[in-house]
């Protein structure tokens, strides 16, 4: 039995659906500052927008690895500290 093209199998539906979760989460609350009611029509756009924006971002493989390395944890950790403070100190 392969346990890696299971584990595969799991992380390539995990993350499709975390993509998936985070696009839908954008379009509904990015309808919802424009108090407009129906977010359909802004799908497109707005699929259309992320993508350009993550080949400008990331152009390379290797710059999203380097991203990854040098810039995520130090931009992760503001928030995680903030989320280990909140749950310390909530009573």
């Amino acid at each position: 039995m392969r346990i890696e093209a299971i584990i595969a199998t799991i992380w390539i539906f995990t993350t499709y659906t975390r993509t998936v979760m985070y696009f839908y989460v954008s379009v509904v609350v990015f309808s919802n500052i424009f108090n407009i009611k129906d977010f359909r029509p802004f799908t497109t756009a707005l699929g259309m927008i992320m993508v350009f924006y993550s080949l400008i971002v990331f152009p390379t493989v290797p710059s999203s690895g380097e991203f990854n390395k040098n810039i995520w944890l130090f931009y992760a950790s503001r928030f995680w500290s903030g989320h280990a403070f909140i749950i310390v100190y909530h009573r």
